[in-house]
């Protein structure tokens, strides 16, 4: 498994399915490195953001995520995102795009993810 990072973000590879993970706030502040880290996602038929270690996002990170949501599915992908906090859920609530993604709560929720050996 190879990671690369993108400051407070990695990326890395479950049973060839990307990962990327987030930490901390996500917003103006790092927002660049989140516009790297997500571009630098490979395309495959499923795409994880773990969103586990996130506390708040603000608009333009929201904006970076619905954006490479809306490229990856164009190109024939899916996004998941796990999402732990309360206040991270309320904002995909808020602004209906709890709608648009689907969300699970651990990584191990999402089908296929970790085969069974």
């Amino acid at each position: 498994m190879t990671e690369e990072v993108f400051g407070e973000f990695t990326l890395r590879t479950i049973d060839d399915t990307p990962v990327l993970s987030l930490t901390g706030e996500v917003d103006i502040s790092n927002v660049a490195d989140f516009q790297r880290a997500l571009a630098a996602t490979p395309i495959e038929d499923l795409i994880v953001v773990d969103m586990s270690g996130v506390e708040f996002l603000d608009s333009t990170a929201l904006a970076a995520l619905v954006r490479f949501r809306n490229a990856s599915v164009a190109r024939g992908s899916s996004v998941t995102l796990v999402i732990t906090n309360a206040l991270v859920q309320r904002i995909f609530d808020i602004t209906n795009f709890d709608r648009e993604f689907k969300i699970v709560r651990r990584l191990e929720d999402i089908p296929g993810l970790f085969p069974k050996a």
